[in-house]
C-alpha cells in the first residue's frame, strides 16, 4: 500500500520539493504520502454522509416515506446544521485534553457511518410510523454531533501529519452543482 499512497501522493500534490515538511519530524514526513491518502479517503466518505444525510432533499424524503408530520421534517435542517456546529465550542476544550486525538477523529468517523447506516435500515423498512421518524431525528443529532467531533480532531491531526504548504491541496471539494 505504501508504494501506491507515495505514487497517488505525488500525482495528486505534484510533489518535486525534496523536503516539503519543515515543521514535521523526519520519521513523521516519511509517512505523509500514507497520511495524506488515508486522510482523503476519510474526507471524501465524510462527504459521501453528507450528500446521503442531506436535511433539504434526501431526509425529508426519508421523513415523509415514514409519515413523519411536518414539524419534525421542518426540524430537520437546524438540527443538522446547528449540531454540528454548536458542538463545536465544547468538544474542541475536551478534544484538547487528549494526547492523541486520531482516536478521537476514528470515533467520530465511526459514528457517523453508524448513524447513516441505521437510518438506511430505517428506510428499507418502509413503514409508516412516527417512531422511526423520532428515530431518525435522533441518529441525525448523533451524527451531527459525531460530525462536530471530527472536524474538531481532524484539524489537530492534519496539521500534525500533514505539511502546511500540502494542506490545501487536501480539501475534497464537491463538483459545482446544477440546479434543475
Amino acid at each position: 500500500m505504501s508504494k501506491i499512497s507515495e505514487n497517488l501522493y505525488q500525482k495528486l500534490t505534484n510533489d518535486d520539493e525534496a523536503r516539503a515538511c519543515n515543521a514535521i519530524d523526519d520519521k513523521a514526513c516519511k509517512e505523509v504520502p500514507g497520511n495524506y491518502v488515508l486522510i482523503l479517503l476519510s474526507q471524501l466518505f465524510s462527504k459521501l454522509g453528507d450528500a446521503l444525510l442531506n436535511p433539504k432533499i434526501t431526509l425529508p424524503w426519508l421523513m415523509q416515506s415514514l409519515g413523519a408530520p411536518a414539524y419534525l421534517i421542518s426540524a430537520l435542517v437546524p438540527i443538522r446544521e446547528s449540531g454540528s456546529l454548536i458542538p463545536q465550542l465544547f468538544i474542541g476544550q475536551w478534544v484538547r485534553k487528549h494526547a492523541k486525538r486520531k482516536h478521537l477523529w476514528s470515533l467520530g468517523a465511526l459514528t457517523q457511518a453508524i448513524c447513516v447506516l441505521l437510518m438506511a435500515l430505517l428506510a428499507w423498512q418502509q413503514t409508516e410510523n412516527q417512531l422511526y421518524a423520532w428515530l431518525v431525528l435522533g441518529l441525525l443529532a448523533i451524527f451531527s454531533i459525531a460530525r462536530s467531533l471530527s472536524s474538531v480532531s481532524s484539524k489537530d491531526v492534519i496539521g500534525k501529519t500533514i505539511p502546511k504548504q500540502k494542506r490545501g491541496q487536501l480539501s475534497v471539494k464537491p463538483p459545482l452543482s446544477v440546479d434543475l
